[in-house]
């Protein structure tokens, strides 16, 4: 057995009939691929689970949502009490679903499974692991421990997560991720479908939005890459799914002569988000709790509200020199 709390998590289930489970706010293909294949079991164990998320699903991914109704709610506004039990997917923290600045966890039991060190176990059943690179590898391995037959739907879903949450193997892998992603393709996922949706039906809209970032591209001479860009520019863009994430990924965490590098997108007034590569084996997790946000080594990001565009550039500018 890979995770000792295996089998306690599949006796809270069993006791448990509505069940939710969540996706995370702008929701990637760990989150929907970790979600909608945790409904898939969940239906198979004879169970009444239901898909909430705060934002809808990019479109790249609904390959993985077909027949799987997934509602959009305010989780500050939700009724939990219906329900009996919440199973937290793919989110390091409470505000990754939640819009208040400390939201308060929800009066039924929750179960969080996660792999972002900075996870502070916010469930009442915590099942972390930061070894792996990915939430749906995680599920491999609970499944295989719960004996659940993972068939050719749900090994695309997890092989989906896989894929996307690591780069298509760029980013924290480890030596079981491979030995998984195989034994995943011999269950019949499918990778073509995969790679067509993840990787291979870019919007022209995203491919105009990785001309301007390109474009605002800055090397410093301490080694990062920057890219900052304000409101009136990035509001043409914000609607796009993982438009900032794509060009951290293809660009940022590409240029020679890096060692690492950010994105910087003003999504509202005083509203920012940023992520965060690496190129040359720096810890982008650590710089990024150094601005209240957190993730993997090679991949992390954060919010901030309530300072100016010009401020939270200058304030990002300083702690990476001096990182």
């Amino acid at each position: 057995m890979k995770y000792q709390l295996s089998s306690d998590l599949l006796n809270q289930i069993q006791k448990s009939d509505k069940i939710l489970i969540n996706m995370h706010r702008r929701p990637d293909a760990d989150s929907v691929g970790s979600s909608t294949s945790m409904y898939k079991v969940l239906k198979k164990l004879g169970k009444n689970p239901k898909i909430v998320s705060p934002s809808p699903v990019p479109k790249n991914l609904e390959f993985m949502t077909l027949g799987i109704d997934v509602d959009v709610i305010d989780f500050d506004k939700f009724n939990f009490s219906e329900h009996d039990l919440l199973i937290m997917l793919d989110s390091a923290s409470l505000d990754r679903v939640f819009s208040e600045k400390d939201p308060q966890k929800p009066k039924i039991s929750v179960i969080n499974i996660d792999n972002h060190e900075t996870n502070p176990s916010y469930g009442d059943t915590n099942l972390l692991d930061f070894k792996s690179s990915s939430v749906c590898e995680m599920l491999y391995n609970i499944y295989v421990d719960w004996g659940q037959e993972i068939d050719s739907d749900i090994a695309t879903r997890l092989l989906a997560g896989i894929e996307g949450d690591t780069g298509s193997f760029q980013f924290e892998v480890h030596k079981d991720t491979f030995v998984i992603a195989g034994k995943l393709l011999e269950s019949g996922a499918d990778f073509q479908k995969i790679i067509s949706n993840l990787f291979a039906s870019v919007p022209a809209k995203l491919m105009e939005f990785w001309r301007i970032s390109l474009g605002m591209m800055k090397l410093h001479p301490e080694g990062f890459v920057s890219i900052s860009i304000p409101h009136e520019i990035y509001k043409e863009y914000v609607h796009l799914p993982a438009s900032r994430e794509t060009v951290a990924t293809n660009f940022v965490a590409q240029l020679e002569g890096a060692r690492f590098g950010y994105i910087l997108t003003e999504d509202q007034p005083k509203a920012i988000s940023v992520s965060f590569r690496s190129r040359n084996g720096v810890d982008v997790g650590k710089l990024a709790l150094q601005i209240g946000g957190g993730g993997h080594f090679g991949a992390a990001g954060a919010h901030m509200v309530g300072i100016s565009f010009e401020d939270a550039c200058a304030k990002l500018e300083e702690i990476c020199k001096k990182y």
